[in-house]
């Protein structure tokens, strides 16, 4: 009977650990599944130490939101990688396809704002495989003729891009829009996205970018060829998920035109910052 008694007890030992260990594991997953669920989303700077594991300079940063500049405000986070100053500037944007996405502009760079070493090439690789095209206005002065366009690639940018580096693309038109081919394509191209700021058509695409440079009707450069004295580079992340309160209540948007081509930009936004998702289309 003792013997058996033994037996009877390692056995429901033996069930009892097993059990601790179930009961262990289902906790440590719900916990992670609550922090995750409440994990932080909206946009803060990226912290010293961050910009270093990275590849930048963070004293090199040009513009850095500071929580005293108009697009940023002192806040609080629990998060190594962030420190206290959250962007409430927003930027709207189309991505490779000409789907529409938002980003924040964290700062600018000049080449010397990388880091000498590995990380700091790594970091300029990234920012010339992810280009941020701008679209200046001939007309006004430090303004855009329509909303940017960030090259993603694929979906592999959030993986890559943690500071959502980019090099800065200027994109102008050339007098060929003003032949007869060229009026053409700019009618087609208009129909098919709409007027920009300056009347002539909007470009959603990479593929649009490329196609209309190599009929020489649209040329490239970076900033700094456009203008010597402006970063070439900008810490430009792209919101990956803008829902369930990404887009804070005292966001705003910039770059915002007032074109109907472009007035999707505003509605969503304003469904986002609203509701904490994106319009029913």
């Amino acid at each position: 009977m003792k013997r058996n008694h033994v037996y009877a007890f390692n056995f429901a030992l033996v069930w009892a650990v097993l059990l601790i260990g179930f009961v262990s594991v289902f906790s440590q997953k719900s916990a992670g599944s609550a922090t995750l669920f409440s994990e932080e989303l909206r946009p803060f700077d990226f912290s010293d130490k961050y910009y270093y594991a990275n590849g930048v300079e963070p004293d090199f940063i040009v513009n850095r939101r500071s929580g005293a500049d108009g697009q940023s405000v002192p806040d609080s986070i629990n998060d190594w990688r962030f420190r206290g100053v959250r962007i409430l500037s927003v930027y709207p944007a189309y991505n490779q396809d000409g789907k529409i996405f938002y980003f924040n502009l964290y700062g600018e760079l000049f080449k010397d704002g990388f880091q000498v070493n590995a990380a700091g090439e790594r970091a300029v690789e990234l920012a010339h495989l992810y280009p941020l095209y701008l679209f200046p206005s001939t007309g006004k002065e430090n303004e855009f003729r329509q909303a940017h366009l960030i090259n993603l690639r694929d979906e592999g940018y959030f993986e890559k891009n943690y500071l959502g580096l980019s090099v800065q693309v200027v994109v102008e038109f050339t007098d060929l829009i003003n032949t007869a081919d060229g009026q053409r394509e700019m009618a087609a191209l208009a129909e098919r996205n709409g007027y920009s700021g300056d009347g002539t058509p909007i470009i959603k695409t990479a593929l649009e970018i490329e196609d209309l440079t190599q009929k020489n009707y649209i040329t490239q450069k970076i900033k700094a060829l456009y203008d010597p004295a402006a970063p070439s580079y900008a810490i430009a992340k792209v919101i990956q998920n803008p829902m369930y309160g990404a887009i804070a209540p005292d966001a705003f948007l910039l770059n915002n035109l007032g074109l109907k081509a472009e007035e999707n930009f505003v509605r969503q936004f304003e469904c986002l910052q609203a509701e904490g998702k994106w319009c029913e289309r």
